[in-house]
């Protein structure tokens, strides 16, 4: 399921229209921003103009975990910048993850105020592999291991594919 797939089920789900975020690069942690907002909408009218980051992550149903990313490198580690939820918490409102599970896909729909205060539990930290995921040599990532099984249910949506 890719970005547009997901922002199709978001506009659908929360009743909102999006409109992708152009030229994005190293450093940006937002896909999609909120155009308008249909009455029935369970989101507030202030969500407009706000952003969205989403993702998918493919690992998590063998897993059982989310991937939340924070620092990746490009110089086999010589240096890190901040990515993925260290960013994702600071320039968008909402951070969805996709998980495609047999029959169906969880969306798991955070606010970046819940995510921010998910990053400070103690989580275990892994790192990605060089030459994984389309990364070239000497790039790779740094994230959480965030166990859905503890994430509220408040969180998660269901869609039946």
């Amino acid at each position: 399921m890719g970005e547009e797939a997901q922002a199709v089920w978001f506009e659908n789900h929360f009743r909102c229209g999006l409109e992708g975020v152009q030229n994005q690069k190293v450093g940006t942690a937002r896909d999609y921003k909120i155009t308008h907002i249909c009455t029935d909408s369970p989101l507030d009218t202030s969500d407009v103009g706000q952003s969205i980051e989403f993702k998918c992550d493919y690992a998590c149903a063998k897993t059982g975990n989310l991937y939340l990313e924070y620092e990746q490198t490009f110089n086999y580690g010589t240096n890190y910048q901040p990515s993925g939820m260290e960013l994702a918490v600071y320039q968008s409102k909402y951070i969805v993850f996709s998980v495609k599970y047999a029959g169906c896909i969880h969306h798991y729909v955070f606010p970046s105020d819940a995510m921010r205060l998910l990053l400070t539990r103690k989580l275990r930290s892994v790192r990605t592999h060089p030459n994984k995921n389309g990364n070239p040599n000497g790039c790779w990532t740094n994230g959480f291991l965030l166990p859905v099984k503890s994430i509220p249910v408040s969180f998660r949506q269901t869609e039946r594919i």
